[in-house]
């Protein structure tokens, strides 16, 4: 059974009075998951907060390089024990931004968005008030994203420059002459590489 003193111990919750404290503690269940379960898909209908009693969830999204690129999954975030899952119940379109997956076994406090959504259009004092947790904690997640982004920036970087620089010193050895008369006709340029040596 989910209690007061259990929810006031959330981040997310802390700045909420115990009166609205036990008003949520009504729409609440408490759920638990397997390792490698996926309880949230990115796009699907946003239909509970969770709140991490127990274990470490991985929170992923879809990218794709391109049109035609091949999609691939990003680890966006780590949350554990205190941290919440699913503010998407809170905004319209009400749908998952990202996927969650149970790193390991996990137990959840899980809020009815539809039955959250009602409490805060009731109480819009609380509401802020629950604004300002996710304001917070969205502020901690969009500094560690950034910093995701300049890592994975620098590596592409790193990654890049030598491809580069072999495209650069074969372009410096075709347009210094080395390699002959450039024209237009590819066959011709085969044959003058060739020739090269190259």
């Amino acid at each position: 059974m989910v209690t007061v003193e259990m929810l006031k111990r959330f981040p997310l919750l802390a700045y909420l009075d115990r009166e609205d404290l036990g008003e949520l503690m009504e729409i609440c269940e408490v759920e638990t998951w397997e390792e490698g379960e996926i309880f949230a898909h990115e796009g699907d209908p946003a239909d509970k907060l969770r709140l991490v009693l127990l274990g470490k969830v991985a929170l992923d999204k879809r990218i794709q390089l391109g049109r035609h690129g091949s999609v691939r999954r990003a680890n966006v975030s780590i949350v554990g024990p205190g941290g919440a899952v699913g503010w998407s119940t809170l905004v319209a379109p009400y749908r998952f931004t990202l996927s969650g997956v149970c790193l390991e076994a996990c137990k959840f406090i899980a809020l009815d968005a539809q039955r959250l959504r009602d409490f805060v259009a009731r109480n819009p004092e609380a509401a802020y008030r629950l604004m300002s947790g996710i304001a917070e904690m969205v502020g901690t997640r969009l500094r560690d994203m950034t910093g995701m982004l300049t890592y994975f920036l620098s590596i592409v970087s790193h990654e890049l420059k030598a491809p580069l620089a072999a495209v650069e010193n074969y372009l410096e050895v075709m347009l210094g002459g080395f390699t002959g008369e450039l024209t237009a006709d590819p066959k011709a340029a085969d044959r003058t590489l060739s020739e090269a040596g190259l």
